[in-house]
């Protein structure tokens, strides 16, 4: 009885451990890189704080992230077909 009661409440603190821990390192990969931004610190050291700054911080500006994003004229055109 002991035992059961033991491996439960490690069961708990083990999903705990992920929910806390390591979910936010997940959700913040996936917000920093949309925003352009670097997310890694954000998650070790706030954890969900960091997602939820990661969160209302903007996009970076493309002339420091030095990436463009350029669609294809055939692409524009196909796409702009599609709307109508």
């Amino acid at each position: 009885m002991l035992i059961a009661a033991s491996a439960g409440i490690s069961l708990l603190a083990f999903a705990l451990f992920v929910l806390v821990y390591v979910v936010p390192f997940f959700v913040a990969r996936r917000i920093g890189v949309r925003k352009g931004r670097r997310w890694f610190w954000y998650a070790l050291f706030l954890g969900w704080l960091g997602v939820i700054v990661l969160a209302l911080l903007g996009p970076k500006s493309l002339a420091q992230s030095g990436s463009t994003y350029h669609v294809p004229p055939e692409v524009a055109r196909r796409q702009a077909r599609q709307r109508r």
